[in-house]
């Protein structure tokens, strides 16, 4: 199969995302923060997963570690893979690199909010499993990582039931 110059162009770097929860607390932790693409014909501000890029020479396990120190400001515990998939596999080959990683507020090392030198400006939220499953149903997630993570919590694990 050859591939036209569009396919040269749209080679973003894979990420990694985290399903995060306190066992302790039995809250997840999630981002909240503005994604300008959506204003056109969404929300703006999203309910998202903790999630970043993984740069060249980093594995996805250390990006979200990572990410989770500068998003939310806790350490990552126990981390386990959930999943690999294509975002959107006929226009860019980008993957996400799912994972479930629990964390209590031991692990909290800093207020988390992301960093101002890449222009993040987020909110952590917590969010009991319950307000989580609804939120989910309800639509107010809408985000295509975070309604994967979450049905794989909510169908998958039996142990996560409210």
């Amino acid at each position: 199969i050859t591939c036209r110059k569009a396919c040269a162009a749209v080679a973003p770097s894979d990420s990694a995302a985290a399903v995060v929860f306190d066992p302790v607390a039995g809250h997840l932790l999630f981002a909240e923060q503005f994604r300008f693409p959506t204003v056109e014909k969404g929300p703006g501000w999203l309910l998202e997963l903790i999630a970043g890029n993984v740069d060249d020479g980093e594995t996805p396990e250390a990006a979200i570690r990572s990410e989770m120190e500068e998003e939310i400001g806790y350490r990552a515990g126990h981390v386990e893979t959930i999943a690999t998939f294509y975002v959107s596999p006929g226009g860019t080959s980008e993957r996400v690199w799912l994972y479930y990683v629990e964390t209590t507020d031991e692990g909290r090392i800093a207020g988390g909010g992301g960093l101002a030198s890449e222009g993040e400006d987020i909110s952590v939220v917590a969010m009991t499993l319950e307000a989580a499953r609804a939120a989910l149903l309800s639509g107010r997630i809408a985000d295509a990582k975070t309604i994967i993570g979450l049905q794989w919590l909510f169908f998958q694990r039996p142990d996560q039931e409210d």
